[in-house]
């Protein structure tokens, strides 16, 4: 059984970590963008958010926060 698989919509493409996850996930609202899983912490120590960028490909965007 696959539970996330390259056919699955909601899977990442692309992982991309950045300064600012916030600015970033504010930037992909003003500019319409499809946001596929909202701005979350994660217990693993990672601020992100998932968009589809406008090929399709969904994008993990996500931030290290700070110990």
């Amino acid at each position: 059984m696959t539970i996330i698989g390259n056919d699955d919509p909601a899977a990442p493409g692309i992982s991309v970590e950045v300064a600012d996850v916030d600015a970033v996930h504010a930037r992909a609202v003003e500019r319409g963008l499809e946001i596929v899983c909202p701005l979350r912490d994660e217990d693993w120590g990672v601020r992100r958010s998932m968009l589809r960028e406008p090929s399709g490909t969904t994008v993990n965007v996500l931030s290290h926060r700070s110990a």
